[in-house]
């Protein structure tokens, strides 16, 4: 008896299953980023996937220009697929990149 459990795998080494619902949160989440990027505007508040907080001052079609520094008006050219969030009610902070930019 203990010889075929050796070669068992225990049941606390296997990896978990993902519950159906869980499964159904991911693409609704997925797409609902997939959304925000496709709508992206100048003005936006975002998050990069490396941490990166800015403004988005520019969007193309694969790419966006992000303000991340005032003071120097430093600016970083980003994939899309690295926008991570979108900040949602991000209030104040717009001056100065109305139509300037």
């Amino acid at each position: 008896m203990e010889a075929a459990r050796l070669g068992a795998t225990p049941s606390h080494h296997r990896p978990p299953r993902t519950p159906p619902a869980t499964s159904a949160r991911r693409t609704r989440d997925r797409k609902a980023r997939e959304e925000k990027l496709k709508n992206l505007q100048k003005g936006a508040k975002v998050v990069t996937n490396a941490g990166i907080h800015g403004t988005v001052v520019g969007v193309d079609e694969d790419t966006v220009t992000l303000k991340v520094d005032d003071k120097t008006n430093t600016r970083i050219r980003f994939s899309k697929a690295a926008v991570w969030q979108v900040l949602d009610g991000s209030s104040g902070g717009d001056t100065g990149s109305d139509s300037a930019s």
